[in-house]
């Protein structure tokens, strides 16, 4: 470990590992070794034997280089492989050598997992009912001072949106974020749009059903665009996990395990076809052809736009009097008024906000929603009574 909070201890560890790292790895050519800040981590793949024997003769090396620096390994290391006998195997053949390592399903560190390719959600799930129980703390705070949502993008929101980008949050959990971020808001109660709660008080962009998803997109984006030479090997996998991860036109969301089937979930999940890597179709059937060498901004906030308007399609397809918000609605004017009304301090604010969430409860709605009844007659006129009425 390193020291905490000290801005060169990162570079001072790198600069006295590297000596005896470089020739590990010269030695142990089988092997890819990888380092991150404080963390090494040795990969090899093939076969069975082949992984067994890579990573036994890697892991001694690595070793014997640490006892010349008079280090240790962590208590916390591990082995983790596709197949359960790999891993077993390596720390029966390291323990002879008097190495003593874990076998284990998923490594943890960073707050993020890897199972080496195989599905994993655990973490990522816990980590959003962890965020969704914040959010939902804050809610009590925001219904009596609608400061406190703010907490909400400070503390809350960071803790759901962490490792998801490499792991694509299924939609029954991104659903529970989205309700218990709508109550962060502070707006309404019962009625409340989720949508339009979020748009109010957060903004659209904040929404976790537009924002994760976008930052798998860009992530993955970003990825080929900086390392160039995965290109091959990832064009010869995104057909294999397409076929794997979509089924039917539809997500196998328990089949993601990293960040091209998070990619592909993604995608298919709102509308877009992707059988290939370079060339995407948006729900309107338009063609996208990807150029990983050149800025793809545009392609994102695409993806962006496309979830935006799928989300206020759903709201106007369930909310009461919905009809007319298919293709998004423009709310500046009304933020503009509710920033206005928050400087008198009159409380005028939270209730023009629960009314663009919510809307009113006129008698009609109570009848019609609650009751299942017709509508009352009109108390001046005598004619069943609506909101247009």
């Amino acid at each position: 470990s390193i020291l905490a909070g000290c801005g060169q201890a990162g570079k001072l560890c790198k600069a006295y590992l590297h000596t005896s790292v470089a020739a590990t790895a010269r030695e142990s050519s089988d092997t890819i070794i990888t380092t991150f800040v404080d963390d090494i981590g040795q990969s090899a793949q093939g076969t069975l034997q082949h992984v067994v024997e890579a990573l036994t003769r890697g892991g001694y090396l690595f070793h014997r280089a640490l006892g010349k620096l008079r280090l240790r390994l962590a208590d916390k290391s591990v082995i983790v492989a596709s197949d359960h006998r790999a891993s077993s195997l390596v720390v029966k053949s390291l323990g002879k050598m008097g190495i003593v390592v874990k076998a284990a399903a998923v490594a943890r560190d960073l707050g993020l997992a890897y199972a080496a390719g195989q599905a994993n959600r655990g973490l990522a799930v816990a980590r959003s009912s962890a965020a969704c129980r914040r959010l939902r703390r804050v809610g009590g705070l925001a219904r009596c001072v609608k400061g406190a949502r703010s907490l909400a993008t400070t503390g809350a929101l960071p803790q759901a949106w962490w490792g998801q980008a490499g792991h694509a949050l299924p939609p029954r959990e991104l659903q529970k974020l989205r309700a218990s971020l709508a109550q962060a808001s502070g707006i309404g109660g019962t009625g409340r749009c989720t949508t339009s709660a979020i748009t109010l008080a957060f903004g659209p962009n904040m929404d976790p059903a537009v924002a994760i998803p976008c930052q798998v997109v860009q992530s993955w984006l970003q990825l080929l665009g900086r390392n160039s030479h995965l290109l091959d090997r990832a064009r010869s996998a995104w057909r294999r996990i397409h076929d794997r991860v979509v089924v039917k036109n539809r997500v196998a969301w328990r089949r993601i395990a990293g960040p091209i089937s998070s990619t592909i979930a993604v995608l298919t999940h709102w509308g877009w076809k992707a059988q290939h890597m370079e060339v995407w179709r948006n729900p309107d059937n338009e063609r996208f052809i990807l150029d990983f060498a050149a800025p793809l901004e545009d392609l994102c906030e695409e993806v962006r736009l496309s979830i935006k308007l799928q989300l206020w399609r759903s709201a106007a397809e369930t909310s009461w009097q919905g009809k007319g918000m298919q293709k998004g609605v423009d709310v500046a004017a009304s933020t503009a008024l509710v920033k206005y009304l928050k400087k008198k301090e009159n409380g005028q604010a939270g209730i023009l906000e629960s009314i663009m969430a919510t809307t009113t409860w006129s008698p009609h709605r109570v009848q019609h929603v609650l009751f299942a009844r017709p509508p009352p007659p009109c108390q001046y006129c005598g004619e069943p009574d609506s909101e247009e009425h």
